[in-house]
């Protein structure tokens, strides 16, 4: 039985899915995103996402995750996705 943050993260990074999902999770939430708004009211909205990806980040690396690396690794994947959809759209104008 998980009973805390740490094992929760542990067994979350434990999978594939756990990783692509955390890895996408800190990318759109713009943890390495520079500011470039001038915004008060998007600039309130975008620390407020990214104080939920620094979250993420925090309880990867207390797991004794990479974050990088799973950004890079949901990166790879998604590229996968978008070559395999191509080809699908592909074989379906032809077909």
């Amino acid at each position: 039985m998980i009973q805390t943050d740490k094992e929760l993260m542990t067994a979350l990074l434990a999978t594939e899915a756990g990783r692509l999902f955390c890895g996408d999770l800190m990318r759109v939430t713009g943890v390495f995103a520079p500011m470039e708004r001038t915004d008060t009211n998007a600039v309130m909205m975008l620390e407020g996402q990214r104080s939920v990806g620094v979250r993420v980040f925090t309880a990867v690396v207390n797991a004794g995750g990479d974050p990088v690396g799973l950004m890079k690794e949901y990166a790879v994947w998604f590229k996968q996705q978008q070559k395999q959809n191509e080809k699908q759209q592909e074989e379906q104008s032809n077909g």
